[in-house]
């Protein structure tokens, strides 16, 4: 019966409070997650790609693949999709409700390769990034078909420029720094 009330709890998340949207259950009997109707919710390579933008900018392809490899990674440990994990730990990249965001056009970003609602038209013509979003739509889909191999495999990552201190903490209980090539983010291994 528990099962049965997460499930009911969800869909009325799902209805009520996104707007609409589906459920998607977690292995081992957990609560289910509520997803948004947005075009990510059943697009993982779209999902990769936005959460990479957030992370180390459009132009931070070096990036995203290690940070999707760590999405997808971490999505099949707990029995989700990539676009539900992605839900429950990246909600700022996303834009979902309670979240604060300062950039609100990359949870915009689509395949449509329109400039996204609320893309800073007026510091960058949507034209000069197009191409950068293409190839990071591109090589998120080439990785998770299987044609491009994962970088490296992070437990977690940083900013060396805003999360310094977190790290240096990480690497003191244990954490190591690894390579996942030219990135602008520090990520690391915890084993």
């Amino acid at each position: 019966m528990r099962g049965a009330a997460f499930g009911l709890a969800c869909l009325i998340l799902a209805a009520f409070v996104l707007g609409g949207g589906r459920c998607e259950v977690e292995a081992q009997g957990a609560p289910a997650v509520p997803l948004p109707d947005t075009a990510w919710a059943s697009d993982p390579g779209l999902v990769c790609a936005i959460v990479g933008t957030n992370e180390a900018g459009i132009d931070g392809l070096a990036d995203h693949l290690a940070i999707c490899e760590y999405i997808r990674r971490n999505a099949r440990r707990a029995g989700l999709s990539i676009p539900a994990y992605a839900f429950r730990r990246f909600r700022r990249a996303l834009a979902l409700p309670g979240a604060r965001h300062n950039r609100h056009w990359i949870a915009n970003l689509s395949r449509s390769l329109d400039a996204p609602a609320e893309w800073p038209e007026a510091r960058q013509a949507w034209a000069e990034r197009q191409g950068q979003w293409t190839e990071a739509l591109a090589r998120a889909d080439a990785f998770l078909a299987g044609e491009t191999p994962a970088p490296c495999s992070p437990s977690t990552w940083g900013s060396p420029l805003y999360d310094a201190e977190e790290i240096e903490a990480l690497i003191a209980g244990g954490a190591r720094v690894i390579s996942c090539g030219l990135t602008r983010n520090v990520f690391l291994r915890f084993r």
